[in-house]
């Protein structure tokens, strides 16, 4: 027996799910602590309870077996899959030059989040801890795979459609559910860049209505993100992919392919 119904207010689902998300982050800061001491086993835990477990939990207190014929649609082409992962790449230059632009952003105090930037960037790049083969596939479980199922499921399959619902406009419940996405990842040096590659998995979830597509999408971009730390360990690359070396030519083409896909996408709805 369902305690809430699935017609319950977009307003009060929302602040339901906040609730079940901050009990869920209570509960894995204790669970953690005693293995405070294995980085992966602590990120493993945490993207599965927070991210995960507070959704089960939100599925089955509003939405009984709706969200998952909404979310978890199987019935598209191959090739969106494809498009996913193309719209990920082309769209990391535009990303990359809005990342080093909002790195410049100065402000009193700003010391305390670059040295917490800093440090999360080790995090990662401790998780690629070793040269072997081994170390990259643990690394992208932990890094891209997991949360590219979760955090997936949670923003774009869940938070998303809440918001479309809740304010009537579906591109203003995308950029509600990215600013959220952004928020939540508590970088502030990296806020714009995330809010936008929060937009396009929101749109590509939009215009695709298959969650599958923007997992795999969101893999890509992770994974990308390990592969180049990986590959600089080992000493096949000068500089990992995250460094600064975004040349704006690539940015015009990314913008354009961008734009591009938006309109695109767009008309083949509307005649939909």
């Amino acid at each position: 027996m369902k305690i809430f119904l699935k017609d319950t207010k977009p307003f009060v689902k929302f602040m339901m799910l906040i609730a079940i998300t901050m009990v869920m982050t209570s509960v894995t800061a204790f669970a953690t602590m005693a293995f405070k001491n294995d980085l992966i086993l602590v990120q493993t835990i945490s993207t599965i309870v927070v991210f995960g477990l507070s959704v089960v939990i939100y599925n089955l207190l509003f939405e009984e077996k709706e969200i998952y014929n909404k979310t978890f649609n199987t019935k598209q082409q191959w090739w969106y899959f494809l498009l996913g992962m193309g719209i990920m790449l082309c769209a990391m230059p535009t990303i990359d030059i809005f990342s080093q632009l909002n790195n410049q952003i100065s402000f009193p105090g700003d010391e305390v989040f670059k040295r917490l930037n800093e440090a999360a960037d080790e995090l990662v790049k401790n998780m690629v801890a070793g040269k072997g083969v081994g170390s990259l596939i643990v690394a992208s479980v932990v890094i891209a795979v997991l949360p590219a199922f979760f955090e997936e499921w949670f923003f774009r399959g869940t938070l998303q459609p809440l918001f479309i619902n809740w304010t009537k406009n579906a591109y203003v419940g995308i950029l509600i559910t990215s600013i959220i996405f952004s928020l939540v990842h508590f970088d502030i040096f990296n806020f714009v860049p995330r809010v936008m590659l929060g937009m396009i998995l929101g749109l590509l979830f939009y215009y695709s209505k298959c969650i599958y597509v923007n997992m795999v999408a969101h893999f890509f971009n992770n994974f990308i993100v390990v592969l180049g730390f990986w590959l600089y360990k080992i000493g096949s690359i000068e500089q990992d992919f995250s460094s600064d070396n975004t040349t704006w030519y690539l940015v015009v083409v990314s913008i354009i392919v961008l734009v591009c896909w938006i309109v695109l996408s767009e008309r083949k709805r509307q005649v939909l």
